[in-house]
């Protein structure tokens, strides 16, 4: 059974979703402007071979942390591998939060047991991938990405949070920039909804001031691209769909991946958001990258929830 977790960090706490799950721990990564709830139909798969913690990146999901710079987001991973005493974790991460995993990864490279990205950007080259972020930073974009998902849209008490819910949800359902719909285990939006329970003051996560700050260039982040995976010390795994969005560059990394030990590139059936609506072939995949890792004995789960739940001083 999914348990919660608060780590905490600068500013506030991160939200985990623990799913368990025995040997080495996998942290997943969704994409911006998403949270955590885009593995729960892939999240219990892996449990079963794995640990499995799902992050709400700071500013998105459930958690309090709000962002003012891009450089916490690498401190929290940080602070979340030394709170639940991690040993050689794998980061995975979606589109662009392959991106943010492979930076956190190649400025930490002795703290991560691997990385592995699917229809990341990450594979195109560093100057590819800060065109797409000047894409995406200007104002008439982020407007229309802003009104689409509703970004920041805020409200006071159940009613008008309920109402929200299902307005931006009818809408973004019907969005194809949005995860595909797959009946009852459709993306859940009520996990980036965070509200205050004192005031009853809800906001939608992530603001326009978190997105704007994320594809924004910031010289002391790290801009991702197949240059930077170059890097990472552990292996790295790309998972490109065949329908994916960012399929450029996955040639090249393939070459790059030939002449380095646990490097791997694999095709997969299926579109960009293939751990929504293709989680066992996905699982299959990543389950056998896995197994050519050594073995990683990690701490029990109990040890872990109450590591998570120490008051902060």
């Amino acid at each position: 059974m999914a348990e919660e977790l608060r780590i905490p960090v600068a500013g506030g706490e991160l939200a985990v979703t623990d799913y368990g799950g025995p040997g080495r721990t996998v942290v997943l990564v969704h994409s911006v402007g998403y949270s955590s709830d885009v593995w729960r139909r892939f999240a219990p798969l892996l449990a079963e071979s794995s640990r499995v913690l799902a992050v709400d990146l700071r500013g998105h999901g459930q958690s309090t942390a709000q962002l003012s710079e891009v450089l916490e987001i690498a401190a929290d991973l940080e602070t979340l591998v030394a709170e639940l005493d991690l040993r050689c974790p794998v980061l995975l991460g979606h589109q662009y939060g392959g991106g943010v995993a492979a930076v956190i990864a190649s400025l930490s490279p002795l703290l991560w047991g691997g990385l592995c990205v699917i229809d990341s950007p990450v594979t195109s080259s560093q100057a590819e991938y800060r065109g797409l972020l000047d894409i995406f930073s200007s104002e008439p974009v982020r407007d229309e990405l802003a009104n689409r998902f509703a970004f920041g849209a805020s409200g006071v008490g159940e009613e008008s949070r309920i109402r929200f819910l299902q307005e931006a949800g009818r809408r973004m359902s019907d969005d194809w920039l949005s995860l595909p719909r797959v009946g009852s285990e459709d993306y859940q939006l009520a996990r980036s909804v965070l509200t205050d329970p004192q005031s009853g003051e809800w906001v939608r996560q992530p603001t326009r001031r978190t997105v704007e700050l994320l594809t924004t260039v910031d010289e002391r982040f790290p801009v991702p691209g197949r240059e930077l995976l170059e890097r990472v010390i552990a292996p790295v795994w790309v998972l490109q769909p065949e329908d994916g969005e960012y399929g450029d560059g996955f040639d090249e990394v393939t070459a790059m991946a030939a002449g380095r030990l646990g490097w791997a590139t694999t095709r997969l059936p299926g579109r960009s958001f293939m751990a929504h609506t293709h989680p066992e072939v996905l699982h299959d995949a990543l389950v056998t990258l896995l197994s050519s890792l050594p073995k990683q004995q990690e701490p029990d789960r109990a040890s872990l929830a109450d590591r998570s739940r120490r008051p902060q001083t």
